[in-house]
Order: C-alpha cells, then sequence, then structure tokens
C-alpha cells in the first residue's frame, strides 16, 4: 500500500536545476522483452516502462531512501518547485497529491476543493479501527459529499487531481497548515517526456476526462503518510 498509482494530465533557476537532474536518464532499454527507462534526481529516483500491450507508459517515483531525512529534502525541493510554478503566472492545470498532516473529515477537504477548484481524481480515508490499529480505504469515486469510504472513523489522508498554478490554487494548498505535502513531482515527470519524444510519441498524459482510448503516461508516487502519526 506505500506505492499509489496516480493518473497525471497534465518553473526559475530552482526548475531549470530540477530538469538538468532529470534528463540524465538512460534511454529506453529491453529487460525481460519490455522497455524500460531510469534515473535519479538530488530528492527521488524513478523507473518507467512502455507496456507492450497498450503501449501506455507506466512511471514510479520513489524516495531515496533514509527515512525523515530523505522525505524532509523531498519536501523542501517540492516546496521550491511550487513556488516557482506560481512565480511563472502562467496558470496551469497540473496533477497534484496532497497527503494531510493527519486524517481531515471529508466536508472540510470537500470545501477547500471548491474554494480552490481542485478537480478531484480520488482520494485514501484512514484512521483508527476498533482496536486502534491503523485503518484505510481508497475512494475511487472522487465524491467527497458521500465518500464510497463512509466511516465516521476515517478521514481524507491523501488527495488526488487537479489544481491550477494560481495564488487561489496550488497557492491556498500550499499555505494550508493541514496540508503536509501538495507534491507537483508530475510537472517535473512531463518535462521529461517532452526531452524524450520516443517515451510519449503517440500518448497523452491523463487530464480529467481525457482517456478516450487513447495512449496514455501514468505516474505513481510515493506518499509519507504512513510516516505521520494519526
Amino acid at each position: 500500500m506505500k506505492k499509489l498509482w496516480i493518473g497525471i494530465a497534465f518553473l526559475g533557476l530552482t526548475l531549470t536545476v530540477a530538469l538538468a537532474a532529470l534528463v540524465l536518464t538512460e534511454p529506453l532499454e529491453l529487460y525481460a522483452g519490455k522497455r524500460i527507462f531510469h534515473g535519479e534526481t538530488a530528492t527521488y529516483s524513478y523507473t518507467g516502462e512502455v507496456l507492450e500491450g497498450t503501449g501506455d507508459v507506466l512511471v514510479n517515483v520513489y524516495y531515496l531512501r533514509g527515512g525523515e531525512k530523505a522525505i524532509q529534502a523531498y519536501r523542501e525541493a517540492n516546496t521550491k518547485r511550487n513556488y516557482a510554478l506560481l512565480a511563472r503566472k502562467e496558470p496551469k492545470l497540473i496533477y497534484v497529491q496532497v497527503t494531510f498532516v493527519r486524517p481531515i473529515p471529508s466536508a472540510e477537504v470537500s470545501s477547500l476543493v471548491k474554494e480552490t477548484g481542485f478537480k478531484v481524481e480520488n482520494f485514501l480515508m484512514a484512521g483508527r479501527n476498533s482496536q486502534g490499529g491503523r485503518a484505510w480505504c481508497i475512494d475511487g469515486t472522487g465524491n467527497l459529499d458521500k465518500p464510497f469510504c463512509d466511516d465516521p472513523n476515517l478521514g481524507v489522508m491523501i488527495l488526488k487531481g487537479w489544481v491550477e498554478t494560481t495564488e487561489q490554487g496550488l497557492g491556498r494548498w500550499m499555505a494550508d497548515e493541514r496540508v503536509y505535502i501538495i507534491d507537483t513531482v508530475a510537472a517535473e515527470i512531463e518535462i521529461l517526456a517532452q526531452k524524450h519524444p520516443d517515451i510519449v510519441a503517440g500518448r497523452e498524459l491523463i487530464g480529467p476526462g481525457s482517456m478516450d482510448g487513447k495512449k496514455v503516461i501514468v505516474i505513481g508516487a510515493e506518499s509519507p503518510f504512513w510516516e505521520l502519526e494519526w
């Protein structure tokens, strides 16, 4: 459960440095019949493959190992990227993964979603069961007002979807004290994909309502929610 798949639709000196690290990936290579690629930045590594059957591309992003120190470095780099995205003053809908500091009532999250124009893909609810152990439920409906995971002991811990790079959108989420991290790593992966046309040829980054049977790129990113106290 630590690795969660997310779909993506789809920046300053800071973003340029991040991009420079990203494009040092090795070219596509064959491994057990699969076309794969991989690389590493200062704060995370990534691996990807082109699915032979569908032609879709799957990418996984992982923190560099090192526990709390590695997560903190990842958060700091992410914050710099977020400020760079806002500084461009070019509103753009980007894919994000929000991890809250603790489980938040779905009504509170729903209110913030509506205020910021956030387009929800899905979310994970977490809490404590009757024995005091951790419990969670992935809700693929995207409906925060009537969650499929309807349990009073659960609150929203991870929220995935799209938000605009404006002060009213991304900026609001960055400033909210209930948010541990709003992860915008998808913005870097998009640039990586553009730098490697052999990976994205004939494929589209997933956006709200953009599936339509087309070949797509799907990204999986870690969330630090397992490391938090809840």
